[in-house]
C-alpha cells in the first residue's frame, strides 16, 4: 500500500440523508459507506486494532521485564486507565510496590505521574 496525504484524495460528495427518526441513522450511514466503497474501491477503509496492554506498557516503560508486564496485566485487567489511576493514589502505589521490584515500580509510577499523563 502506498502512503497518501489528505491532499491526494478526491472529495466525496455526501448527499443529504433523509432521517425521519434517529434510529434510522446507523442503517443509512452503513448503506452510504457501502455504496461509496463499492463504487470506488480506491477509497481504503482501514481499521487499526488498538495496541495491546503489553505493547502500551513497552512503549511507556521500555525497561519493564516481561514478568512485570504480565503482573500488571493481571492486576489491572489489561486496562491502562486503571494502571494510570493506581499510579497516582497511595493505595495504588502500595499495590504496585507489593508486586513489582523497586526500580520498575518507580519507573511505572514516574511515567504516569511526572510525564503528565494523569494531570
Amino acid at each position: 500500500m502506498t502512503a497518501c496525504s489528505i491532499h491526494d484524495l478526491t472529495p466525496i460528495p455526501i448527499p443529504v440523508l433523509p432521517v425521519a427518526n434517529i434510529t434510522q441513522l446507523p442503517a443509512l450511514l452503513t448503506a452510504f459507506l457501502s455504496s461509496i466503497t463499492t463504487a470506488n474501491p480506491a477509497i481504503p477503509l482501514q481499521f487499526h486494532p488498538a495496541p495491546s496492554f503489553s505493547h502500551l506498557l513497552h512503549l511507556s516503560v521500555p525497561s519493564l521485564s516481561e514478568q512485570s508486564k504480565h503482573i500488571l496485566s493481571d492486576l489491572f485487567d489489561d486496562k491502562m486507565h486503571a494502571l494510570a489511576q493506581a499510579c497516582v493514589t497511595s493505595d495504588g502505589r502500595a499495590l504496585l510496590r507489593e508486586w513489582l521490584e523497586g526500580e520498575e515500580v518507580e519507573s511505572v509510577i514516574g511515567f504516569f505521574e511526572h510525564d503528565g499523563v494523569m494531570g
